[in-house]
């Protein structure tokens, strides 16, 4: 019995220190096991941020395509904007032509279209035909189609395109005589006559020396086929020898005339 009780002791203590390292082992399991655990964790947020830096990745590629396809619409919208200025630039240039209306081609032809077509009734009339028109322009200096006032074509062209709506005072303007708002009498009948009947007077100034002593002098009225020693008779005649044989209706326009107007 004395003998047995040591070997029990030792057996409980062998027993103990056994239980001891099981619990130490087990523990120290478990601690690894958790420091695996928590590194597993860890991974997983390793794995997590590496899923965020190529979700990053992702959005850099989309903001990326987003951006060429902005530029793309920028540059779409940018064609269209030169395409809109090219129009632009061209309307420009059609609504300068079409809203003025097309430049005036002043001329002979342009001035006698005009008034052939707004004077031609009998009070209204300033020229025999066409051709008396078309040959007795070139006698007038051309001046602008807008002129106002002054012994000029565009002077009369003027007024011939007003006279389309008012022909009662608007022919005379327009007329070989000016009517005294186109230049004075005696500027439409001596430019006439250094034109179509260049033997008559030696120059402007013999011309308008004898033009201002002729009757009707200041009348300013002038109709076609006039009669009379008077200065409309000679307007007249001026122009019917623009038409044809000056050698008799130069005559009949000069200061000393020949019947119709001999008086």
């Amino acid at each position: 019995m004395g003998t047995r009780l040591p070997s029990i002791l030792l057996s409980a203590a062998f027993l103990a220190a056994a239980a001891a390292c099981t619990s130490s082992t087990t523990t120290k399991a478990s601690s690894d096991g958790s420091a695996s655990g928590d590194a597993g964790a860890s991974g997983d947020a390793g794995v997590s941020g590496d899923a965020g830096a190529s979700g990053r990745v992702g959005n850099d590629a989309l903001a990326g395509t987003a951006g060429d396809s902005a530029g793309a619409a920028g540059a779409e919208a940018g064609g269209e904007s030169d395409q809109a200025g090219g129009s632009s630039s061209a309307g420009t240039s059609g609504s300068s032509s079409s809203a003025g209306g097309q430049p005036v081609n002043l001329g002979c032809r342009t001035y006698c279209d005009a008034i052939q077509a707004s004077c031609v009734t009998d009070l209204d009339k300033q020229y025999k035909s066409d051709l008396s028109c078309m040959n007795s322009c070139a006698a007038f200096r051309v001046g602008l189609p807008d002129d106002t006032s002054g012994n000029t074509l565009g002077c009369r062209f003027h007024y011939a395109q007003a006279a389309a709506e008012a022909p009662s005072g608007n022919c005379v303007f327009a007329g070989p005589s000016g009517g005294g708002r186109c230049g004075t009498s005696c500027d439409g009948y001596c430019s006439l006559m250094a034109a179509v009947c260049p033997a008559v007077y030696e120059d402007d100034a013999t011309c308008r020396s004898a033009c201002v002593a002729m009757e009707g002098v200041d009348q300013v009225d002038y109709q076609i086929g006039g009669t009379g020693d008077n200065l409309q008779c000679r307007i007249y005649h001026a122009t019917f020898a623009a038409e044809g044989n000056p050698e008799l209706h130069c005559q009949h326009a000069s200061p000393t005339p020949t019947s119709p107007c001999s008086g």
